[in-house]
């Protein structure tokens, strides 16, 4: 009995120390390939991304999504750091690397770098109300 009590703490111990807490959070798991539809816009940006990568939404094709996404305690350690995003809107398709943190988006919404946005929707246009979009993983 006791041993299978000493099992016990020492388990729930290592899940405190490591995070594994299950129920808690707002993350959620990232849901490649499927469709999702939400709000797009662009950002501007020079310097740091939540992945660690310098970025300058002026010259570069790169997303940032929803915090509600994130899961790692160290953003540059995140899957989503490894993944793409294609996104489709008006028959025009664009893949971009995630590369940062959109803490203004919704769960399903995303912003795209000034450089990529303008490659999919008209100047005069600073916002879409509805697109679709989807996580994929790059073959290496």
């Amino acid at each position: 009995m006791r041993a299978s009590r000493r099992w016990k703490t020492m388990i729930c111990g290592v899940a405190a120390a490591t995070g594994i807490v299950l129920g808690t959070g707002t993350a959620q798991a990232v849901p490649i390939g499927q469709t999702l539809t939400g709000k797009m816009d662009f950002y501007e940006k020079v310097g740091f991304g939540a992945c660690g990568t310098w970025l300058n939404t002026g010259a570069g094709d790169f997303a940032a999504v929803s915090p509600s996404l994130w899961t790692a305690a160290d953003a540059k350690k995140d899957e989503l750091c490894g993944l793409k995003v294609t996104v489709m809107y008006n028959g025009t398709i664009i893949s971009v690397w995630v590369q940062d943190k959109c803490t203004s988006c919704g769960p399903n919404d995303l912003v795209l770098s000034e450089n990529a946005f303008r490659k999919i929707v008209p100047w005069g246009t600073d916002k879409v109300d509805k697109i679709d979009w989807e996580f994929f993983r790059p073959q290496q």
